[in-house]
C-alpha cells in the first residue's frame, strides 16, 4: 500500500507496575511495562476521571536504559506507535492486543530525585 501514513502516539501516565526487563532468545532487550493514563468522563452532569492502561514496549538499548531508572509510580512522558498483535488460543479463539511500541521515555517526575531523563537510546 501506498500513501501518506502516520502512526504515531503520545501519553503522559503513571507506570503502574514494576517494569520488567527480559531478554529474547538471541538476546535482544525489551522491557515492559503498564501505563496509566487518565482522562475526564461527563456523566450526567458530572465529571469523573477514569484510567486506561497501555502496555508499553521499549527494545534495545532504550530498554536497558529505562530499566535501571523506571519505578513504579514515575510519571513519564512516552513516545511511541501503536502495534496491534494478533494471536490464536489453544482454544482456536483469535485474541488481538493493542500495544505501544515506544520510541522515547522521559521521566517527569520521580521519587527518586537522582534519575535521569532517557531518550530514545540513540
Amino acid at each position: 500500500m501506498k500513501g501518506p501514513f502516520l502512526n504515531k502516539v503520545l501519553f503522559v501516565g503513571i507506570v503502574a507496575f514494576p517494569p520488567e526487563l527480559k531478554y529474547t532468545l538471541s538476546g535482544v532487550p525489551v522491557l515492559t511495562f503498564q501505563l496509566k493514563v487518565g482522562r475526564n468522563v461527563s456523566a450526567n452532569q458530572k465529571k469523573e476521571e477514569v484510567y486506561d492502561y497501555f502496555t508499553i514496549i521499549a527494545w534495545k538499548s532504550l530498554a536497558e536504559d529505562v530499566s535501571r531508572v523506571l519505578k513504579k509510580g514515575d510519571i513519564v512522558y512516552i513516545e511511541g506507535r501503536i502495534r496491534i498483535r494478533t494471536y490464536e488460543k489453544r482454544t482456536g479463539e483469535r485474541k488481538s492486543i493493542l500495544e505501544i511500541i515506544a520510541n522515547e521515555i522521559h521521566i517527569l517526575n520521580s521519587a527518586n530525585p537522582e534519575k535521569e531523563d532517557t531518550n530514545g537510546g540513540n
